[in-house]
């Protein structure tokens, strides 16, 4: 052979000689894109062969731009108790301008190791506290960056209990005429309590919020009354628990 050369039909193409060992030689082309490259072999006689081939060529990770996440109904199997309280549908939105998305890789920090889509939504059907990691792979096999985010499923319920503290009992009965009379909460759950409310079932309500310090809080100055109190602790994925505790306080005297 005389020479090997190529070009291929990009706008601006590339084009060179290939250098041969033997009958054999390597074509490299650095320009990302679909195009086609033709290969001219020319002998001393004068007679050339022309091979076409086409090209496909992306060296460039696709990217991951915006991931949302909406619930999805409750929990279909419960693991291990980890701020979502339900199930959650994951949605990627994930960019190749090349060979395009293929699929979608995700994570816990319990999973071994990535779970694979071709979609580009999943669903998260565990309680979980922790890191999910997504990745996305395009059609040559380039992978993004890792989206990392923190996630917490967690369809438990908090601890609630509610009672008259031991210090202050009942005069008579179940009836109490202390003017410190307190009802004691005391609140906790592995998410964190986001609130603590109370109200009465009076014709007019006595309603408030309680603060915790360490997981207890303390309700005082309720008013006079026989009625129904009703506490709700919230946690910071919504879950709630109510108790109600039975009030008779009445410390006014006779006459």
């Amino acid at each position: 052979l005389r020479e090997v050369t190529y070009t291929t039909n990009e706008a601006a193409p590339q084009s060179g000689s290939v250098a041969l060992t033997g009958d054999k030689g390597t074509v490299t082309l650095t320009n990302e894109g679909i195009y086609d490259v033709t290969i001219t072999a020319l002998d001393y006689a004068g007679n050339t062969s022309i091979k076409t081939l086409p090209v496909k060529l992306d060296k460039t990770p696709p990217t991951i731009d915006d991931v949302q996440f909406a619930k999805a109904g409750p929990l279909t199997r419960a693991f291990n108790a980890g701020s979502f309280n339900e199930r959650v549908e994951v949605t990627v939105v994930a960019n190749d301008n090349l060979s395009g998305v293929k699929q979608l890789g995700y994570k816990l920090d319990t999973d071994s190791d990535y779970t694979y889509t071709p979609s580009n939504a999943f669903m998260l059907e565990r309680e979980y506290s922790g890191t999910l990691q997504i990745i996305a792979i395009d059609y040559a096999d380039n992978v993004s960056e890792v989206y990392s985010t923190e996630i917490v499923i967690d369809a438990t319920n908090p601890e609630l209990s509610i009672a008259v503290p031991d210090n202050i009992q009942p005069s008579q009965g179940d009836w109490y005429n202390a003017e410190n009379f307190a009802v004691s909460i005391t609140a906790s759950d592995a998410d964190g309590i986001a609130s603590v409310t109370y109200t009465t079932d009076e014709d007019t309500p006595q309603t408030g919020s309680v603060t915790l310090s360490g997981g207890t809080g303390t309700i005082t100055g309720l008013h006079e009354g026989n009625y129904n109190l009703t506490v709700t602790a919230t946690d910071n994925s919504g879950n709630t628990t109510q108790q109600t505790l039975a009030i008779k306080l009445d410390h006014t005297l006779p006459v």
